[in-house]
């Protein structure tokens, strides 16, 4: 298994995400791009390095990655619940994600230390 998987417009992606998070026990980056229709990306527990999602209109939540360090959002107007990661370091935000990002930032910054970056892209 590679250590970086990217995806972009990849219409199998939602069932593709939960076969990969359970067998990527070698994953380091996981770059996703315009991926319209997904709404989660949850439970990888080997992930550790960079998790980075632009353009997923109806994603809505991203939770359960205990060992990723950093995590870059852009645009994503229904992103409600971010949470259940154990080892952020850095939250990179994209422009215009200061509204949604208000409804969790405070409760990632809360469970550990953390820094938060805006107007990535």
């Amino acid at each position: 298994m590679s250590e970086e998987v990217h995806l972009r417009n990849c219409p199998k992606l939602r069932l593709f995400l939960r076969q990969l998070g359970k067998v990527a026990t070698s994953l380091k980056v996981l770059t996703i791009g315009e991926a319209r229709w997904l709404k989660v990306v949850e439970d990888f527990p080997f992930l550790c390095d960079n998790l980075s999602i632009i353009g997923c209109n109806s994603l809505k939540r991203i939770s359960n990655l205990p060992q990723l360090r950093d995590l870059c959002v852009a645009r994503y107007p229904n992103l409600r619940c971010v949470k259940e990661f154990g080892s952020l370091q850095q939250l990179w935000l994209g422009v215009a994600m200061q509204d949604v990002s208000s409804l969790w930032v405070a409760g990632l910054q809360g469970q550990h230390w953390m820094s938060t970056h805006g107007d990535f892209v």
